[in-house]
């Protein structure tokens, strides 16, 4: 006899320990599996008994139980799930885990219940309707909540993957379908006061002037349908979308009787299928809203960049991810195979130079506009540097030079009221070291001190020509130094009363043989 793994044994375990609980409160098992048996509630009408149905997932207890109805209702509403299952945990990443004991699941029930009695004022209105539906994972539907994409659309697929975007269109919609084998059309059903779950409460739904050319389309062939709705609750009116996957009902099969055959129909009670799609909105606001509580103010930010190197590459990709709207990038050098391992750039770049790819990696993501991407190809002068420093929200030194180092630190205190931030890696990526200069800063005494070099032991790898060393940095503590130089930098771009980073940041990623970097960590 195969052995069941132990953590499966305890988890088996865990659910039979429930059950029994239930049954010694009267539930009973059915047919099918399921516990059935009353859960004591207060309601708004006084004390009940309810009847309700229980089962327990394979992943319980980390995943909650599942409670439903005996019957499933006639009408849901937005805390009751088709099949008549309740809506109890808005996560089921709890810690806690209530619904780990009858008593803790019970509470849950009886708020429910008592809530529903109420008409649950204190819901947020959550736009959550595909979760009524079953998941159709054939397509990912991108759509533009800043166009008016209803009535018929078309779709434009993106990267040659099954990503289809929808868009507005005036063309007919006859000739779109026989192109694409698939029509596309958007309505709006406007505020939602219960949700809809399949093909007869979407089209009792439907406006009026959609409604018979929405049955007409998903009646006859298939065909995908973007449904903006909105929600009411605590936080107000809050709109979303959802994208349907609609299939005809399947014909009745042809009878043969001789040689007559009699044609394919629909069953008089026969309904379309829908089925609901991953949907995501493209818009630039949708981006932003996922790039960190500063984006908003970043957008206006101009940062120039000196070194578009390993570290200087993804620092510039991050910050233009953390919503940083303009740059100047200044690089004189070319990208060659060796940087690839370690750079945002891959070999489809080289020889270009450096600032040029990072540009149009940005603008290939769309994550900022060409025209606000400056590029230098060349070796930083003194006037570019005083350029940079008065032109430039911030400015970032990611070329662990010291002369460079040195002539930003004496314009910016000849030119007054800048900031620039330095980030560098030391002793081949074992430590990462972010320092911010300029007006208001520390004095370096009060700073951790100067990180030194150690000696080497072993043969030292060269670059052919200039004979500069094959750093063995590895691309972890590459990553890690431009996390720290974004963080540094959008902290520097905030006002000087709420920055809450100091002026350096050292993190030993190895532990080194000489104090104070003996132990790995932050050192500030």
């Amino acid at each position: 006899m195969e052995e069941v793994p132990f953590w499966q044994d305890r988890l088996a375990g865990t659910a039979r320990a429930f059950e029994a609980d239930l049954e010694v409160r009267g539930f009973v098992r059915e047919d099918d599996g399921w516990l059935r048996g009353p859960i004591p509630a207060q309601s708004a009408t006084g004390l009940v008994g309810e009847p309700f149905r229980i089962a327990l997932p394979s992943t319980f207890p980390f995943s909650p139980p599942v409670v439903a109805f005996p019957s499933p209702p006639d009408v849901l509403t937005w805390h009751l799930s088709p099949g008549g299952h309740l809506c109890l945990f808005r996560s089921s990443n709890d810690p806690d885990r209530p619904w780990e004991t009858v008593d803790g699941l019970f509470e849950r029930v009886a708020d429910w219940v008592n809530q529903n009695a109420i008409g649950w004022p204190d819901d947020p209105g959550d736009p959550d309707l595909h979760r009524y539906f079953d998941r159709h994972i054939e397509y990912l539907v991108s759509y533009n909540s800043g166009e008016h994409a209803t009535g018929p659309l078309i779709r434009t697929e993106r990267n040659g993957n099954e990503w289809i975007h929808l868009s507005p269109s005036q063309e007919n919609r006859k000739a779109r379908r026989k192109d694409s084998g698939m029509w596309f059309h958007g309505v709006d059903l406007g505020l939602l006061e219960h949700p809809i779950w399949n093909w007869s409460t979407l089209v009792k739904a439907l406006p009026d002037d959609d409604r018979e050319d929405i049955r007409a389309l998903g009646t006859s062939s298939k065909g995908i349908l973007l449904v903006h709705y909105a929600r009411n609750g605590t936080e107000g009116t809050r709109n979303a979308a959802i994208a349907l996957f609609i299939q005809p009902p399947a014909p009745v099969k042809a009878k043969h009787s001789g040689r007559v055959t009699t044609p394919p129909t629909l069953a008089p009670d026969a309904e379309s299928s829908v089925t609901a799609l991953e949907i995501t909105d493209e818009s630039l606001d949708a981006r932003w809203f996922r790039a960190g509580p500063d984006a908003e103010r970043m957008k206006c930010k101009h940062v120039g960049v000196i070194g578009c190197g390993a570290v200087g590459s993804f620092t510039v990709d991050l910050l233009a991810r953390s919503g940083i709207g303009e740059f100047t990038l200044i690089d004189p050098e070319r990208l060659v195979p060796g940087n690839c391992v370690r750079h945002l750039a891959d070999l489809r770049h080289v020889p270009r130079h450096k600032v040029d790819a990072v540009r149009d990696i940005l603008v290939e993501r769309d994550l900022v506009a060409p025209e606000r991407i400056h590029t230098v190809a060349e070796h930083l002068t003194a006037q570019t540097a005083i350029n940079l420093l008065m032109n430039s929200d911030l400015v970032v030194d990611a070329t662990a030079n010291a002369a460079v180092g040195g002539l930003l630190r004496d314009l910016a205190h000849q030119v007054g009221n800048v900031t620039f931030l330095k980030v560098a890696l030391h002793r081949e990526g074992a430590m990462v070291r972010v320092d911010r200069f300029g007006v208001g800063t520390s004095d370096m005494d009060q700073r951790p001190p100067f990180i030194g070099a150690l000696p080497t032991d072993g043969p030292v790898f060269r670059e052919a020509g200039c004979g500069d060393p094959v750093s063995s940095t590895p691309p972890a503590s590459v990553l890690h130094a431009a996390s720290m130089a974004c963080r540094a930098a959008i902290d520097t771009m905030r006002p000087t009363n709420q920055r809450t980073l100091p002026d350096s940041l050292v993190e030993v990623l190895a532990a080194q043989p000489d104090a104070p970097w003996d132990r790995a960590g932050l050192i500030s």
